[in-house]
């Protein structure tokens, strides 16, 4: 029966504790290893894995995408602050202007 695959401190992989980013490189090294030992079975298992977390993920995006534009919608600065990365690497786009970069600059923006 095929393993399922742990990160490194033996967290199964999907787990809270395991980044998305994480999730996928340790799913995609066991999909191709165990492709490598001729064990197609398992790298369909793993393959499937990585489908339904891609899946997931976008599913993710939609629903912040739809509480964002809610909260806009109610003019809701609070709710909208709450769902942005506050991060420095975060973009936002407004029609007709130039990029922002950065958390801070984003929410100003609003």
């Amino acid at each position: 029966p095929p393993s399922t695959p742990t990160s490194t401190n033996d967290t199964p992989i999907g787990s809270s504790s395991s980044t998305l980013e994480q999730t996928s490189q340790q799913l995609e090294t066991a999909m191709y290893h165990a492709s490598s030992l001729g064990d197609y079975t398992t790298a369909q298992t793993h393959k499937t894995s990585l489908d339904r977390l891609h899946m997931d993920d976008v599913g993710r995006v939609l629903q912040a995408n739809s509480q964002f534009y809610q909260a806009f919608s109610n003019k809701d600065y609070n709710a909208m602050e709450e769902l942005w990365l506050h991060d420095a690497v975060a973009v936002c786009v407004h029609p007709a202007r130039e990029p922002l970069v950065g958390a801070g600059d984003i929410l100003r923006s609003w």
